[in-house]
């Protein structure tokens, strides 16, 4: 009985689009190295072979078949994933299989450092410098506070936005003037404040 095999195979790489890569298509690389989000597009090429089986996980999927001897599978992956080839004849079910690994660089978490500058003739003005930076760019970066009430109970987190001006790309300098005078303060309020540094992931939302 003549042996199905693989001949060879490729693979058809899409990048999420805001990750700014190329799409890319290997030949015969089946341990792939991808960012979250990539949708890879296999092209079996085979001999005597009646299908094409993938095991991904714990799921079980069959390719379509293309023309005689030619199948071809979709996935987007999310997460590390070890995947099976099998291939069979019309009488040799799962005759051989190959495994390889998918390894998925998932997107990062943005970082931001801010230095607060007081001026000493007037401590109602507050400057600030800071530097954010993100694997694939940054989407916003906005400064928040709120003012507790002396002698009110306030449990609510409920923060004012103000925008930050920023240069878009994947690390930035920023600077920020906050004129106390422009808000109500009386002696005794308490004022929080901080900054928040958006990146702009396309694949499970912009993340702070």
């Amino acid at each position: 009985l003549p042996k199905p095999i693989i001949v060879k195979f490729s693979s058809a790489l899409s990048y999420p689009p805001y990750t700014g890569r190329k799409n890319e298509m290997l030949q015969t690389i089946g341990d792939l190295t991808v960012p979250e989000g990539t949708s890879i597009n296999w092209q079996f090429y085979s001999q005597n072979t009646s299908g094409v089986t993938l095991r991904l996980g714990d799921s079980i999927y069959r390719a379509n078949s293309n023309s005689t001897d030619s199948y071809q599978f979709a996935k987007r992956v999310k997460n590390d994933l070890a995947y099976t080839v099998f291939v069979s004849g019309n009488q040799l079910p799962n005759a051989d299989s190959i495994r390889y690994s998918i390894t998925v660089i998932p997107d990062r978490y943005p970082s931001i450092s801010v230095t607060q500058v007081s001026d000493s003739s007037n401590h109602n003005y507050l400057y600030f410098t800071g530097e954010a930076s993100d694997d694939y760019g940054l989407r916003n970066v906005v400064f928040k506070y709120k003012i507790e009430k002396a002698g009110e109970e306030n449990n609510i987190e409920k923060y004012e936005p103000l925008p930050v001006q920023f240069s878009a790309g994947k690390y930035i300098q920023f600077s920020h003037y906050w004129d106390l005078n422009t808000i109500d303060l009386n002696p005794g309020d308490q004022i929080t404040y901080f900054f928040e540094a958006w990146d702009n992931d396309g694949v499970n939302g912009s993340k702070f």
